[in-house]
This record gives C-alpha cells, sequence and structure tokens, in this order.
C-alpha cells in the first residue's frame, strides 16, 4: 500500500524523511548533497532522478529533508518507489530507505489539469 498518495499535476505536495543513523539518532545533513529519484513500480521508468533535495533547517530538524515536485514530476497516474541518496562531504554516500520500500501513488484527478 503507498505511503504517500497524491493526485496528479499537485505540486504544492513536497516528500519528506527523516533520516536517522544505525543507532536512531538523526544524520546532521550540513553540507551533505541529497538528491531524491522517483521510478514507477511497473515500468521501472524514473520520473525523477536524483533531482536536487533540501535540507530542512538543521538545528529545528536535524535529519529531515524534502523534494519539491516540478509539474513533468507528477504529470503520469501510477505507483512509485521514491529513493533518497545522501552524499556527505568526506564524498562517501547513503541511501534511504533501507528495508523498507517507500512508495508514492499518484492518482488520477478528476479535470486533469
Amino acid at each position: 500500500m503507498p505511503a504517500r498518495i497524491i493526485k496528479r499535476h499537485d505540486t504544492k505536495v513536497s516528500p519528506r524523511a527523516r533520516f536517522l543513523d544505525e543507532d536512531g539518532e538523526p544524520i546532521n545533513l550540513v553540507g551533505c548533497t541529497i538528491t531524491y529519484s522517483l521510478r514507477n513500480a511497473i515500468t521501472l521508468e524514473l520520473k525523477v532522478n536524483r533531482g536536487s533535495a533540501n535540507p530542512e533547517d538543521q538545528l529545528l530538524h536535524v535529519g529531515q529533508a524534502f523534494y519539491q515536485f516540478a509539474s513533468v514530476d507528477v504529470d503520469t497516474v501510477g505507483v512509485y518507489v521514491e529513493q533518497w541518496e545522501i552524499v556527505y562531504p568526506s564524498t562517501y554516500k547513503e541511501t534511504f530507505p533501507v528495508g523498507v520500500v517507500q512508495y508514492v501513488e499518484i492518482e488520477e484527478d478528476i479535470d486533469n489539469v
């Protein structure tokens, strides 16, 4: 079952994630590069391929980031799988989520605009 359900063409919605280390502590994202990918679960077509994501204010929301959808990101109805990648200042990479699949469902909208 999808964890995020949105209507086609809705760009106000911003996927958000909270990244935790192996001890369950929030990861400080200061100086990190964060990307967001979205792939169709059936066709495997990439809808978003490493789009630039933004960290939230790390003093108030440590470990949290968001991606702002563009209209082309949400123009096709379907079920998708999302993935986030963090590149640390040390250039090491880490991919989230781990051990669970994060689904996004884009539903038909009535007026198709």
